[in-house]
């Protein structure tokens, strides 16, 4: 940094400042050579000592480091940012394991089944509305999809006076469909 003397008022001040502290007098803008440094005229364009094309200081940002200095026009910059955003956005949603149809499902009527998808395709399911008499259990359960289609295996255990430990693995196939999930049979799991 070094001094100037203002036009108008005489005052020194940085060379830095875009105008003078003192009287508010406007500085005009210093340009170098960014190769071979030497001041340039404001206008110039390309540099009379070396040749090298002089671009207006709108249109790139310089990062300077010891060893490095590199020139990106603003606008490489942005698009540069803005594709960086949308793969970091597609990572996040399409990621391993990542499922935007993670959740409780609640059967409508019936027997008031209660599914929870996971993201390991691991579920678990529970009937809310047993008949004393009949209690089931459900275990193992698994999900798996392909697009919009849907098939949630589980093994489904029986017991009472009648029946002893009564056990049938079983699944049931869907789609994925406005937050619900519509079993082949005619169930309909909404997301809750």
């Amino acid at each position: 940094m070094s001094l100037i003397t203002c036009k108008e008022c005489g005052k020194e001040f940085s060379d830095q400042a875009t105008s003078c502290p003192n009287c508010a007098c406007p500085v005009k803008k210093r340009v170098f050579c960014p190769e071979c440094g030497i001041e340039l005229s404001s206008e110039a364009k390309m540099c009379p000592n070396c040749g090298c094309p002089i671009k207006n200081e709108d249109e790139n940002i310089s990062i300077k480091s010891s060893r490095v200095n590199i020139k990106i026009n603003k606008k490489v910059l942005l698009a540069i940012l803005v594709v960086i955003a949308l793969g970091v956005g597609l990572f996040i949603y399409f990621k391993p394991g990542h499922d935007k149809y993670l959740g409780t499902y609640v059967q409508d009527g019936g027997v008031g089944a209660v599914l929870i998808l996971e993201k390991n395709n691991v579920c678990s399911m529970t009937i809310k509305d047993q008949d004393s008499d009949y209690p089931t259990t459900i275990s193992n359960c698994h999900w798996s999809r392909s697009g919009k289609k849907v098939t949630i295996n589980f093994t489904m255990s029986l017991s009472s006076a009648y029946v002893s430990n009564y056990s049938r693995d079983a699944n049931l196939t869907g789609v994925f469909k406005n937050n619900a999930i519509y079993i082949d049979e005619g169930a309909v799991y909404r997301k809750q």
